[in-house]
C-alpha cells in the first residue's frame, strides 16, 4: 500500500495539512504512487483555492524543519458552485453506468457537516525524491484548467473514459466518513459493460479499507498483496482477525519472507499488540519458530517490544524459548541484557528457558 492523500472536511478557515491538531474528518483517499488525484476532488476547487501549508521537510517526523507546500482549501459553498459548473465538461468522460455515483459524491459533500474542504497533498510531497513545491502547484493549476472547456479537458486527460469509481472519488471512506447517510461504493465497469460492485457499505475500519483497496473481484492475481507493503502498512494496524483469514483465503502465504527476511508473524509480533492476530496467523499455518536472516524469531521480536500478551501467545503456540539467534544469543539472554520487565523473564523461565 502506497502513501495516501486525503480529502478532508473541517471547520478551519485555513489549511490544516498533515499532522494537524485541528479536528477533521477523513473522507476519501487515493494512492499517490499509482493513481491521479480523483477527478471529482479537483472539480471542487478553483485556482484561487491553492494555498500553502507547512509540512516536515525530509521525513515523517513532526519535529523536523517545516517547509511550505501547496494545499487545496475551499469553503463548502464555493466548492458546490464550482462542482455544478464543471459537470457538463466531466459528463462526456464518465461511463454512463458510473454517472449516478457522481450525484452520490455531491450529496456526501453537501452533507459533510463542515464549512471547509481540503485536499491534503503531503503524500505527494513526501513521495518524490526531488521535491519541488512550485512544480506541484503548477500541476494543480493545469488539472484545474482542464475543467475550463472540452478542448482543455482533452489536452490534459486525452481520450480517457472513467470506468472506475476510484478515479472519480478515490478509495472508500477511511475512518469516520462524512456525516449523513450517503454511502459511496467502490465499483468499476466490467468489460461486458456491467458494474462489478465492491462493498456496498463503505463505513469501514482501516482493516477493511486496506483489504478492499487491494482486492479486485474475481481476479486472483490482483487480490495478492505485496508482502513488503503488507508487513509495513497493514499488519501493524490490523485489529480484526477475520481480515487475516480473508488474506489467507486469497492465497496469502503466512510463511513467505520479505526482502528483509521478515515473515508476517515476525512483523505482527514486532509492531501489533493484538495477540489475536498472532493466534490467527499461527492457525493459518505460520511457522512460529521461523527466523529472519539474522536468526531472530518472532518471540525475540515480541520480547524487544515488551508485549507480554504476544509473548504468551507465541509460547502457547510452541515458540522455542531456548532458540538462539545468529550470534548465539538466546531469548532469555536478550531479555536480561536489555533489562526487560520481570513478567517477561518469568514467562520465559516458566516455559523452560
Amino acid at each position: 500500500m502506497g502513501d495516501r492523500s486525503f480529502l478532508k472536511a473541517h471547520n478551519e478557515p485555513q489549511p490544516i495539512g498533515w499532522l494537524a491538531e485541528a479536528p477533521y474528518q477523513l473522507g476519501m483517499g487515493f494512492e499517490v504512487d499509482s493513481d491521479p488525484i480523483p477527478i471529482l476532488w479537483m472539480a471542487l476547487f478553483g485556482k484561487e483555492h491553492i494555498k500553502e501549508v507547512l509540512v516536515p521537510s525530509d521525513s515523517w517526523e513532526e519535529d523536523t524543519p517545516k517547509v511550505p507546500i501547496p494545499a487545496m482549501h475551499t469553503p463548502l459553498e464555493a466548492a458546490r458552485q464550482y462542482f455544478q459548473q464543471r459537470l457538463p465538461v466531466i459528463r462526456p468522460h464518465v461511463h454512463p453506468q458510473l454517472w449516478p455515483y457522481v450525484d452520490l459524491f455531491l450529496k456526501a459533500v453537501e452533507n459533510c457537516g463542515a464549512r471547509f474542504l481540503e485536499i491534503d497533498l503531503y503524500a505527494f510531497w513526501a513521495l518524490p525524491r526531488e521535491k519541488d513545491s512550485a512544480m506541484l502547484s503548477e500541476g494543480l493549476e493545469k488539472c484545474i484548467s482542464a475543467f475550463e472547456s472540452a478542448e482543455a479537458w482533452t489536452d490534459f486527460h486525452g481520450d480517457m473514459v472513467i470506468e472506475d469509481t476510484s478515479l472519480l472519488y478515490g478509495l472508500p471512506f477511511l475512518g469516520s466518513p462524512f456525516d449523513g447517510d450517503i454511502e459511496l461504493p467502490w465499483t468499476r465497469v466490467s468489460t461486458d459493460g456491467s458494474l462489478t460492485p465492491g462493498r456496498s457499505d463503505v463505513r469501514l475500519t482501516d482493516d477493511e479499507v486496506f483489504w478492499d483497496a487491494n482486492a479486485s473481484a474475481g481476479d486472483e492475481a490482483e487480490t495478492r498483496l505485496d508482502l513488503d507493503e503488507l508487513l509495513q502498512d497493514y499488519l501493524p494496524r490490523v485489529s480484526d482477525p477475520e481480515c487475516i483469514q480473508r488474506l489467507v483465503e486469497s492465497g496469502f502465504d503466512p510463511n513467505e519472507h520479505s526482502i528483509c527476511g521478515f515473515t508476517p508473524l515476525m512483523s505482527a509480533a514486532t509492531r501489533n499488540p493484538n495477540s489475536q492476530i498472532i493466534d490467527t496467523l499461527i492457525a493459518a499455518g505460520a511457522q512460529v519458530n521461523a527466523t529472519d536472516v539474522s536468526g531472530v524469531t518472532a518471540l525475540m521480536f515480541a520480547c524487544e517490544e515488551n508485549n507480554l500478551d504476544v509473548i504468551n501467545a507465541l509460547i502457547a503456540a510452541g515458540a522455542d524459548v531456548n532458540a538462539a539467534d545468529g550470534k548465539g544469543r538466546t531469548v532469555l539472554m536478550g531479555v536480561c541484557a536489555a533489562c526487560r520487565p520481570i513478567p517477561i523473564m518469568r514467562a520465559l523461565i516458566q516455559a523452560g528457558a
